[in-house]
């Protein structure tokens, strides 16, 4: 995931997380966001 991140943001990349977690129903991803104005 590392690697594949740095390709598209090489330098001051944007805060992430990533959470294991069972879904509900047949999802296969959930995103969570945060926007700021």
């Amino acid at each position: 995931m590392n690697e594949v991140y740095k390709e598209y943001f090489p330098t001051d990349p944007p805060a992430r997380r990533a959470v294991q977690a069972r879904l509900i129903e047949d999802y296969k991803i959930e995103i969570d966001c945060v926007a700021l104005e």
